[in-house]
């Protein structure tokens, strides 16, 4: 059982949690903005994994992840007219330049189409935060005080004060949600009559750790170059998987193709064999939401157990399940421009991206 599966049956405060990751100052250092967030009425509510959100009047207010040895601070930071005067005044200038979250290639092609550029060279924007330009930040940047001291701690107080009296004065928008019309979510059992080839990049060619944490890193690095060579099949569906080899495994973010092509030594190819699985489909409001919160949440484990399907055993790998992104769902689900679709460099991006996972079963 994951940890996130584990934190979902009970959803611990985070006070139970923060003595298993910090200690010394910084763990009462985390206790004690714990009570600051109570105190006014934002109590912390687990989210994810050692994740919490705080929230007032329906509202968010900060994020906060517990990490080994140290823990992170994401206010909501909206970087209106009226907050620049406020971090002005306030004299939070410098800090918040200090801690303004930068690209790290998460999400390139979302991002870059989202842009009208390409996703190959994305590597950030240019933006002005409180008078001053930066380059290179992310597309959704804000506040992120990771690994806080008191002086950033001081700074996320204030910043949150202001945050909550712009909810009281009704100044920020309501987020927006799903209806439960839109809402995709279908599990099955199907049977892949045909092995299903797939080429792309891998986590040990790039020269990378076989951690989790590696795997959004490396879809950014794989692009349009890389299914050319190899020759993705048309329509493009991409796979994600944890594939066993001699000494142990390794992870492939790739496109099926028909017949495997000599690529050079950059890319490597894998098989998803012919058998029986669960597919689990569902969609998300867009893409960052569908393969961060949405596919966090699906519990195959737990329908397979109330349905008599036993989950091959399979080797050790961080994550059993195959993650499938069909390109024209995931781009325009519903096959024709439309009102909540656009256009940008040339590619239909839509809202509600629908993809699905598939589990091996005996």
């Amino acid at each position: 059982m994951s940890i996130y599966e584990a934190q979902k049956k009970v959803k611990p405060t985070i006070e139970e949690i923060i003595p298993e990751f910090l200690s010394g100052a910084k763990k009462e250092l985390a206790l004690e903005f714990a009570a600051f967030l109570r105190s006014m009425k934002m109590k912390p509510a687990w989210a994810s994994a050692n994740s919490w959100k705080a929230s007032y009047k329906g509202k968010g207010v900060c994020y906060v992840r517990l990490r080994d040895g140290y823990f992170s601070v994401s206010p909501y930071v909206d970087f209106s007219k009226e907050f620049e005067a406020y971090a002005e005044k306030e004299g939070l200038k410098e800090i918040i330049w200090n801690n303004l979250t930068f690209c790290r290639r998460c999400n390139p092609k979302s991002c870059a189409a989202r842009l009208g550029v390409g996703e190959d060279t994305f590597s950030g924007i240019k933006k002005t935060f409180i008078g001053r330009e930066f380059e290179g930040v992310c597309v959704n940047s804000g506040v992120h005080f990771r690994d806080p001291g008191e002086a950033e701690i001081a700074c996320a107080r204030k910043l949150i004060d202001f945050r909550r009296g712009a909810i009281d004065g009704n100044a920020v928008a309501k987020v927006k949600y799903m209806s439960h019309k839109r809402r995709i979510s279908i599990t099955e059992i199907v049977v892949l009559e045909h092995d299903i080839k797939v080429t792309g990049l891998s986590l040990e060619k790039a020269g990378w750790p076989m951690r989790i944490d590696k795997i959004g890193e490396l879809w950014g690095v794989y692009s349009d170059a890389h299914r050319a060579r190899a020759v993705a099949k048309l329509p493009v569906t991409e796979y994600g998987f944890f594939f066993e080899k001699p000494g142990g495994c390794d992870y492939i973010a790739g496109s099926e193709v028909s017949g495997f092509r000599d690529t050079g030594d950059e890319q490597i190819s894998s098989v998803i064999p012919a058998g029986r699985y669960i597919k689990d489909t569902f969609n998300a409001f867009d893409f960052e939401e569908l393969v961060a919160d949405a596919l966090q949440k699906r519990n195959v484990r737990k329908w397979a157990s109330e349905n008599g399907a036993k989950i091959k055993n399979m080797p050790p790998y961080p994550v059993a399940s195959i993650e499938v992104y069909p390109v024209q769902e995931m781009s325009n689900p519903e096959g024709a421009v439309t009102n909540e679709t656009f256009k940008r460099d040339g590619r239909i991006k839509a809202k509600f991206p629908v993809m699905y996972t598939l589990t091996p079963i005996e």
